[in-house]
């Protein structure tokens, strides 16, 4: 038997060469590639002051503590009763926060506000209790939270920021 060959096949195992070796480029590209980047959720900040709601007086010492779903930061406001706050956003949606402020010679306050990713301003306005504060306490019982008046505005061009806090501590 004589060995014939066919000019095609030569052609045909130069194609089947590049087929295979695309598909095999392919088939690593496929296990080997990065995961699809995900789209960044900016950090939520919240800034402002705390200030007595009468006087105005801006209060320093205040400790100021914002949670935020599963974060929780806390800040004492400086010498002109500011705080800044920092932590990461858990959704791309603004979610409610819980605001809790305890200012010396004030009572506790507590509020719910709406925090979107990215910078937020909030003056925090508080009502001076101290008497109700020494009859709680002569009663026996703790103080009771109040409400205190988040006001959400936009941030003055004029505002100068507090040095920003950025430990994050889970709520669980």
């Amino acid at each position: 038997m004589a060995d014939t060959r066919i000019r095609s096949s030569g052609l045909f195992r130069w194609t089947s060469g590049i087929v295979a070796f695309a598909g095999l480029v392919v088939l690593i590209f496929h296990f080997t590639r990065p995961a699809p980047a995900s789209r960044a959720i900016a950090p939520t900040e919240l800034d402002g002051f705390v200030a007595d709601a009468t006087s105005r007086q801006l209060l320093r010492n205040s400790v100021v503590t914002v949670s935020l779903g599963d974060y929780s930061v806390q800040q004492s406001t400086d010498t002109f009763g500011r705080y800044a706050v920092v932590f990461p956003s858990p959704n791309a949606d603004a979610s409610m926060a819980t605001v809790h402020v305890a200012t010396p010679g004030y009572q506790e306050a507590e509020n719910q506000v709406s925090l979107h990713p990215g910078n937020n301003y909030a003056e925090i306005m508080l009502t001076n209790s101290t008497g109700l504060r020494s009859v709680a306490a002569s009663a026996g019982y703790p103080p009771k939270a109040e409400q205190a008046k988040v006001i959400l505005k936009s941030l003055p061009s004029d505002f100068m920021k507090a040095s920003k806090i950025y430990a994050v501590t889970d709520k669980k």
